[in-house]
């Protein structure tokens, strides 16, 4: 540990001095270590420096052997125990004066932590080493405020001694060159004076030398050198024999060439030629690379080395080079004669064959390139230019020709509509949807699928595809409208992918500058072919645009007349429009593909302009088509009554779940068709060519997917109303025609499968298009609460409770009959359960029969249950009224008292439709009623006994007609 208070002993061992303050050799304990040898002046530097080495060691392991460690010392930092004992108990050291105890005391320059924590403290716990850590590291920051509070007390006295070294290292060092200086001055015989001597006199004995060695060397030169002159002809002809052998293209070329014209191989003579020019142009680098590398060393001998090596090869090729291209410029010649003496016009119509004519021109035209034409003449760019004049003839030819088409097939269907007598305005023809249904379930009928509401992905697939055929998709007229547009984009797609695309080959293969054709140099050819591509896209996105921004919320059909036929469906929509889509996309890529090699040839800085201009396009058709046919979508969606005839699609192999139409079914498979169409309009990219200029846009925006989210919630929503359409006018019809005085469930079954299939669209089939929507668009509606199940549990209840009232309605005036004869009887003999009851019990039964098979149970549960709470309030009601007339037949009562008995007694054996509390509640109040009638009379003519015997009576002989219940 660090001591400030050292006693004398401790300072004196650690300096190995018997005194404090030592003056003399004689004041160390180990004198013989610290006196230098004898002959100490003789030795030389370095053995004097290796003396003072081991001097200097000596001292220190003299120093460092004689320190006694204080009592502080040798205790552990850590834990405060004895380092001595604890290491002499573990072995490690043999006494207290044990050289390896310095490795374990810390305050030892020989500390070695890692031994120290090895063998100190192996046996340590961790949490025990922190702790003594930190309470160590909170003892060294005292320690280190000490030395420093020492430190300012002492710091005057350390400046001064630090001076005062200084000031004694300064005078050594001038004592000791004022020493040097009077030695060499000295004439005392001096060694390395007389050595320095003998050097100058051997400076002048080689400078002798080397003279004599010069003016042999020069005698020698002038003896070899016509050897020498002699050598360097027949290296340089050594050397133009080697490079011939190494170029040995060039000077074969000439005949080659000759030969490939007599054979009238020319892809070889221009192959050659072209390998010619970059091997010319090769070696020419490589002769500026030689000439630069020879400047950058400065040396002039090399660099004239280097020009006369190169001179020579030159000088050999230059006679080869101007056979060649002499040969090259009379085929060029002959070929631009055979151009221009050709009487060619350009036909470039979508997927013609090449003439031979067209071959030839276009041979010629690649061999001219090929050859590095130079000539001033150009009839390349008048053949572009006439190419070009021919792409725009015929594409405003068929631009004309569609349009005249297209509106005359939309008058005539038109017209067409306008005669039938049964199309509504606005209207589309769904039937075809419900024969798409059909065909979906034959396939099914015929394979192992089963009929069930639950609908996985490899049935989803067989219905999107049966849906998706071409058969059946809409009127005739109808699909033929639809070609003219679809044939129009078809017709743009491959004459851009043939005719343009021939136009962009050529003038990028000869305006590229490194290509030697200087056509187009002011960008004419350039500007009349961007302004051909904007043009086109322009009139596309004319036809599917729209005049003004349209609601969401009200889009129809009728907003995009431009290119949706009137009337047509959403089959016949996302069958063509999702075609004329990829269509469009590809055009467009091919287009912005053209564009920007164009531009890039030409070096046009439009380019980017026309890009940016393509991608918004490409954007706004796409958006405009998933607008029409979610148009089309959800005004199919509001045709859906017409294919409700209230025909029930049951569920194979489960009898107990609810019933619905089969038109629910085909709204199931209709909607799941649909979403995947739009999944794949809008995610599907697969169809598409790859460019690395991404005009169509690979994700669709955050609008198109608010959108697609607004137009499905709409469908789901028009679907409700068209049900509930279909609903009101069914009942309209039979209110006009149906005798409410002979009520008949019968009548009442379209009201309970449209209960039915609000029930199934509430619990089954909506939540699993919202999810399967979710899935498709990545969105969270599942997760939300949405107001449409609140509107489909209120329109349920509205339904039941119409069919609730309809019941309640026949039961009370079945029980206002029978109380009504009884004011005209002046005495009843029978003692028997009146008719009422049994025509409404007999109600139940059809109602068992009819409402049972096709309704959830719990609701059919309820209703009967609310039917019976009816009958018996109904009944109280009546024997009250007849209670305040006071005109009652004693035989009345009992009678009354049996048809409560028997109506309970009835339903007492099921365990579903046995009457709940309330009902017997109701039923105690009725007999108390009567009871309070009974009271009346002083002599009834009927016991308990009788009235019980004829409940059991009756009970028995009505068993099998009410079995049903059970």
């Amino acid at each position: 540990m660090l001591n400030y208070n050292d006693n004398e002993q401790a300072l004196q061992a650690f300096y190995g001095s018997t005194v404090l303050e030592p003056r003399t050799i004689a004041d160390f304990t180990k004198v013989d270590d610290l006196r230098p040898p004898e002959d100490l002046d003789q030795l030389s530097t370095d053995e004097q420096c290796a003396v003072l080495v081991n001097f200097l060691k000596d001292a220190d392991d003299a120093h460092t052997s004689a320190y006694r460690f204080g009592g502080e010392d040798l205790k552990d930092p850590l834990t405060g125990q004895d380092l001595v004992s604890l290491l002499l108990r573990k072995g490690v050291i043999g006494s207290e004066n044990d050289q390896e105890l310095t490795k374990y005391v810390v305050s030892s320059q020989s500390f070695n932590s890692q031994a120290y924590l090895s063998v100190v403290h192996k046996d340590t716990p961790m949490e025990q080493l922190v702790t003594s850590l930190d309470m160590l590291d909170k003892s060294i920051r005292s320690q280190t405020s000490q030395l420093k509070a020492v430190l300012n007390e002492n710091y005057s006295s350390f400046v001064d001694c630090k001076k005062f070294i200084d000031e004694a290292l300064v005078n050594f060092k001038n004592s000791k060159t004022r020493a040097q200086k009077e030695s060499e001055k000295s004439r005392v015989f001096n060694p390395s004076s007389r050595w320095n001597k003998k050097l100058r006199v051997g400076e002048s004995i080689s400078s002798q030398l080397e003279e004599s060695i010069n003016n042999l060397n020069m005698s020698s030169s002038l003896m070899i050198r016509p050897i020498v002159e002699h050598n360097d002809k027949e290296a340089k002809l050594s050397r133009l024999i080697e490079f011939i052998q190494k170029n040995k293209f060039f000077f074969d070329l000439p005949k080659k060439l000759v030969d490939y014209l007599s054979s009238h191989n020319h892809d070889r003579f221009i192959d050659d030629y072209n390998t010619f020019l970059k091997e010319k142009e090769y070696i020419e680098h490589r002769r500026e690379k030689a000439l630069q590398k020879a400047r950058s060393t400065n040396d002039e001998v090399e660099v004239k080395k280097v020009e006369q090596e190169y001179t020579l090869y030159f000088t050999v090729l230059s006679r080869a080079f101007l056979e060649i291209d002499k040969i090259a410029e009379e085929f060029r010649k002959k070929a631009f004669r055979d151009l221009l003496s050709m009487d060619h016009e350009v036909t470039v119509q979508g997927r013609s064959k090449k003439s031979a004519s067209d071959i030839k021109f276009i041979d010629l035209v690649d061999k001219l390139h090929r050859l590095k034409n130079k000539a001033n003449t150009n009839p390349i760019y008048e053949f572009l230019n006439e190419q070009l004049s021919k792409v725009k003839k015929d594409l405003s030819y068929q631009d004309d020709k569609f349009e005249a088409k297209f509106t005359m097939m939309q008058k005539k269907l038109l017209d067409y509509i306008t005669s039938l007598a049964n199309q509504r305005e606005g209207g589309s023809n769904v039937r075809h949807i419900e024969e798409k249904f059909d065909s979906v379930e034959d396939y099914f009928g015929t394979s192992s699928s089963i009929k069930t509401m639950n609908i996985d992905e490899a049935k989803e697939t067989v219905i999107v595809e049966m849906f998706s055929s071409a058969d059946n998709l809409d009127l005739s007229i109808i699909n033929e409208t639809w070609l003219v547009l679809s044939n129009y984009i078809k017709y743009l797609e491959e004459f851009f992918s043939n005719a343009v695309s021939k136009f962009v080959k050529n003038y990028v293969h000869y305006a590229d500058p490194q290509s030697g054709f200087t056509i187009d140099e002011n960008g004419t050819l350039r500007d009349a072919f961007f302004q051909l591509c904007t043009d086109m896209v322009a009139h596309v996105v004319s036809i599917f645009d729209c005049e003004a921004e349209v609601d969401q919320i009200r889009v129809t059909p009728a907003n995009y007349p431009n290119f949706l036929p009137p009337h047509a469906n959403s089959l016949s929509t996302i069958f063509h429009l999702t075609d004329i889509n990829t269509r469009i996309s590809r055009l467009l890529i091919h287009v912005s593909t053209y564009v920007a090699q164009v531009g890039n040839v030409s070096k046009s800085f439009d380019t980017n302009k026309h890009i940016k201009y393509l991608k918004e396009s490409s954007s706004l058709v796409e958006q405009r088509i998933l607008e029409a046919i979610c148009a089309t979508w959800v005004n199919d969606c509001s045709q859906f009554y017409d294919l409700e005839n209230w025909e029930m699609y049951r569920v194979e192999g489960n009898h107990k779940s609810t019933v619905y139409t089969k038109s629910m079914q085909i709204m199931q498979y209709y909607e799941r068709y649909v979403l995947r169409k739009l999944a794949a309009l809008v995610f599907d990219r697969s169809d598409l060519p790859q460019s690395e200029y991404r005009v169509v846009s690979a994700y669709p925006s955050k609008r198109t997917l608010v959108s697609l989210e607004i137009q499905f919630m709409r469908s789901i929503n028009v679907l409700m109303d068209s049900i509930m359409k279909k609903f009101t006018a069914t009942k309209s019809k039979y209110n006009n025609t149906q005798d409410f005085e002979r009520h008949d469930i019968d009548n009442d079954i379209f009201k309970i499968m449209t209960m039915n299939n609000f029930q199934v669209l509430g619990e089954v089939m909506f939540p699993s298009l919202i999810k399967r929507f979710d899935q498709l668009f990545n969105k969270d509606l599942h997760k939300q609460n949405l107001k449409l199940y609140a509107d489909l549990d209120k329109v349920i209840i509205t339904v039941l409770d119409e069919i609730s009232d309809n019941e309640k309605s026949w039961i009370e005036k079945r029980i206002m009959a029978h109380f009504e004869s009884l004011d005209k009887k002046l005495s009843n003999d029978t003692f028997q359960v009146d008719p009422f009851v049994y025509e409404c019990l007999m109600h139940f039964v059809k109602l068992v029969h009819v409402f049972k098979p096709i309704t959830a149970e719990s609701t059919f549960n309820n209703l009967i249950h609310e039917l019976q709470n009816h009958f018996l309030k109904q009944l109280t009601r009546a024997i009250r009224e007849v209670k305040e007339k006071q005109h009652i037949i004693v035989r009345i009562l009992g009678n009354l008292r049996l048809d409560l008995d028997y109506f309970i007694d009835v339903f007492e054996s099921s365990d579903s439709l046995r009457l709940d509390d309330y009902s017997l509640s109701l039923g105690r109040v009725a007999v108390k009623e009567i009871k309070e009638c009974e009271r009346i009379f002083k002599d009834l003519d009927y016991t308990d006994d009788d009235i019980e015997s004829a409940l059991n009576k009756a009970v028995e002989h009505s068993q099998k007609e009410f079995s049903c219940f059970i």
